[in-house]
């Protein structure tokens, strides 16, 4: 059995019969897959098994590194908020205690107004911030699944240069 994708190795006969599904016929597929026969010719499959599902396994190897990616971007972006709200939150006490010690109430407003804008500016900061991190994110993701996009295509050209098999009668 393939440690890495134990699943490859399933019974689907086994599966279906113990799969519960509204309105789905388990017998019935399983009488499908019963009947089912692989064209063959010259008693050989009409493709390489074997290649399809090494293809398979590199289409899962690259949807678990971009599951992957995903999830490190996610990690750092928490991570990030959780730094800006612990600095905003320390932010804001200092800035309590300057406009409760201000003095006169214009002090107070002036204190206040220099938070609200310093406050705001972070905010633009820490959003193109985010944005850069999702956008780089985005960017290895698509370039991940591109490049085996494109790995499968070259695949099935070369595929397609082989020999057909020839026709039944």
């Amino acid at each position: 059995m393939n440690k890495d994708f134990p699943f490859l190795q399933m019974d689907m006969q086994k599966f279906m019969k113990d799969f519960k599904f509204p309105g789905f016929d388990a017998e019935a597929m399983k009488k499908a897959l019963d009947t089912w026969k692989m064209p063959m010719s010259n008693g050989n499959a009409p493709f390489d098994v074997d290649a399809l599902m090494a293809a398979h396994r590199r289409n899962l190897e690259t949807l678990t590194k971009a599951n992957q990616t995903i999830a490190d971007s996610f990690q750092a972006i928490a991570a990030r908020q959780s730094e800006i709200m612990r600095g905003y939150m320390e932010e804001l006490a200092t800035a309590v205690k300057e406009v409760v010690s201000a003095g006169s109430p214009e002090a107070s407003a002036q204190r206040q107004a220099a938070f609200a804008k310093k406050t705001m500016e972070s905010a633009i900061e820490h959003m193109r911030e985010f944005a850069e991190l999702t956008s780089k994110s985005g960017t290895e993701v698509f370039e991940l699944v591109n490049k085996q996009v494109m790995a499968n295509l070259d695949q099935l050209k070369k595929a397609g240069k082989h020999e057909a098999p020839p026709k039944r009668k």
